[in-house]
């Protein structure tokens, strides 16, 4: 309606710039952003966002995006990983199939 528009949420900057700024005050120093790490199951938000932003990422294949990385014997296939990534223009330092806490 002609102001201005900004997107806080994954992928989009603001939201990685708050969490780590959060960090950093609840460290008390710098933080290294080496040490930081993403964890997502959604490509195009998380993985992408991460990735964006520079972070390392760790990509929950089974969450969102279901069986696709998941080979014939019911376990995380690399080749099938690799190939839902790079078909949503993602990459991830590390992936598990799931994650359960």
């Amino acid at each position: 309606m002609g102001g201005p528009v900004r997107m806080a949420g994954k992928p989009f900057a603001p939201i990685y710039e708050m969490a780590l700024a959060e960090a950093e005050t609840l460290l008390g120093k710098p933080l290294d952003r080496r040490r930081v790490l993403c964890v997502g199951d959604g490509i195009v938000t998380d993985v992408l966002g991460a990735t964006d932003q520079k972070l390392d990422c760790l990509f929950i294949a089974r969450g969102i995006h279901g069986n696709a990385a998941i080979g014939d014997t019911g376990f995380l296939d690399a080749n099938l990983t690799q190939a839902l990534l790079a078909r949503e223009g993602g990459q991830a330092a590390m992936a598990m199939a799931d994650l359960i806490w």
